[in-house]
């Protein structure tokens, strides 16, 4: 995932082209239900991204293309929660820049459509709407 404060590139060590193949890979993941334990580890998603180095952009495209569009279904029905992070990860790496000051569960809380009960927080550069991921 990008990461701030990057020094060479925006999205740290990847081109955007490395960032495309690991969001595509990591929601085709979920997509096909392939969730071995430490599939979201670093190691893991470098494998992931050095699979598909050689793989035209298109194909990269039309795979970020099924995940985006197949993994909202599969992520919401988790009601663990365990998959927001993923869809976080994702709709952030994607997006023009915003600011949200609070803690992460209620980011993931906004991002996922789940209820904002108690919450504190101040959000500027984008709407709760424009964050949520799955409509």
């Amino acid at each position: 995932m990008c990461t701030a404060g990057a020094a060479t590139r925006p999205c740290g060590p990847w081109s955007a082209r490395q960032v495309l193949a690991h969001c595509a890979a990591a929601l085709v993941r979920i997509v096909e239900d392939r969730l071995e334990e430490g599939v979201f580890l670093p190691e893991a998603n470098a494998r992931d991204v050095a699979e598909r180095e050689h793989w035209p952009v298109p194909r990269i495209l039309d795979e970020l293309e099924c995940g985006l569009t197949e993994a909202g279904p599969v992520i919401a029905a988790h009601d663990d929660g365990r998959l927001d992070a993923v869809a976080l990860g994702n709709h952030i790496d994607a997006r023009p820049t915003a600011h949200f000051h609070g803690d992460a569960a209620t980011l993931i809380r906004i991002c996922s459509g789940r209820p904002l009960v108690r919450t504190r927080y101040d959000l500027t550069g984008a709407t709760e709407q424009e964050l949520l991921i799955h409509r």
